[in-house]
């Protein structure tokens, strides 16, 4: 009846949108009606302004890679790893150069914006797009709200480091509120990081800005990121603090330690 070809038709159609694949061009039938190739109402190519250089996305790519998540990471990993830790950070760089020549690869043949969503949508459909989108927002939420917790905790480990501070207990309480502030009127267990909310929305609203501005800081913190573990490698090496004998064993955990630590 006429009922039940409704619902064979609807469901066939959604099954078509799921595997549906964008292609390369904005301006191909994807986007315009069969019937009314040249319709005012259908979507025009637009481009972006470029405003990114050479340094700027190469700079972006080891920001990506150096960023804050090793200053609060590698205690982790060398607690898995030991002294392999070392080896781990070379698997590590390995393994973001082969993603890098992955992304260069699919820039190349995919030359629209969207990165990995896009390169998906393109080639295996709609529905797998989707979920490769989402869960790169979910990876980026949870990597910000990883890297923001403990540059609070860095803070207010600084703050509490200042002699002239520490012998005000009141105010010691204040700064151990900025990582832990209790929420008593959810429970006694429960407390929340006011630093790290802040500091979520200082880099939301550096975001926004612009791509050129939020360019620039990303420069900026790359850099700075660079010279501060340049400085700490250098002065481990010039202090004469570096002792053979910590080394040892140098896979305390095994292959397997070495190969979660770069994990």
């Amino acid at each position: 009846d006429d009922h039940s070809k409704y619902l064979m038709d609807l469901s066939s159609y959604s099954i078509d949108a799921l595997i549906r694949r964008r292609p390369l061009t904005p301006n191909s039938s994807f986007y315009r009606s069969n019937n009314d190739e040249d319709s005012e109402d259908a979507p025009q190519q637009s481009k972006l302004k470029r405003t990114l250089g050479l340094l700027d996305v190469i700079f972006y790519g080891v920001g990506c890679s150096v960023g804050a998540g090793i200053y609060s990471l590698v205690g982790i990993g060398a607690h898995l790893a030991g002294p392999s830790i070392a080896i781990s950070f070379l698997l590590c760089g390995l393994a973001c150069c082969f993603t890098s020549l992955a992304y260069a690869e699919f820039a190349a043949r995919v030359p629209l914006a969207g990165s990995a969503y896009t390169f998906t949508y393109i080639t295996f459909g709609e529905l797998f797009g989707w979920l490769v989108g989402w869960n790169l927002t979910l990876g980026y939420a949870v990597s910000a709200a990883v890297v923001a917790r403990s540059w609070s905790e860095y803070v207010v480990g600084f703050l509490g480091g200042i002699p002239l501070f520490q012998n005000n207990a009141t105010f010691m309480l204040y700064i151990s509120w900025l990582s832990k502030f209790p929420l008593e009127i959810i429970g006694p267990d429960y407390s929340c990081c006011p630093l790290s909310i802040f500091i979520i929305g200082l880099c939301t609203l550096i975001l926004i800005t612009g791509v050129k501005e939020s360019t620039r800081f990303n420069t900026i913190m790359t850099l700075l990121n660079l010279s501060i573990l340049a400085f700490v490698l250098l002065s481990g090496i010039g202090s004469g603090s570096i002792r053979a004998e910590n080394l040892q064993p140098i896979f305390p955990e095994g292959i397997s330690g070495m190969a979660r630590g770069a994990g």
